[in-house]
């Protein structure tokens, strides 16, 4: 049985394309960032100053939460409950 080298030709080609490609492959753990994908959002580096600004908020916000909260459970109702009526 006798190979169609046409065929033969083809997959010659493409192993050949193959083996470029392996031989070419090139370490991707020092890839600059500027090569980064852009569909990817930026990393951000954040300061420890900026965590603690942002915890500092949070409390302040917790704080007046938490009076306002207190104001309303001690609040009384200012109409009593409605009677059901069925």
């Amino acid at each position: 049985m006798k190979r169609d080298p046409v065929l033969r030709h083809e997959q010659m080609r493409r192993y050949i394309q193959h083996r470029n490609r392996v031989l070419d492959m090139k370490s991707v753990i020092g890839k600059d960032l500027r090569n980064r994908s852009r569909s990817e959002p930026p990393k951000r580096r954040r300061k420890t100053e900026d965590e603690e600004e942002t915890q500092r908020r949070i409390d302040l916000e917790n704080e007046r939460l938490m009076a306002q909260l207190t104001t309303i459970a001690r609040r009384r109702a200012a109409t009593p409950n409605p009677k059901k009526t069925y």
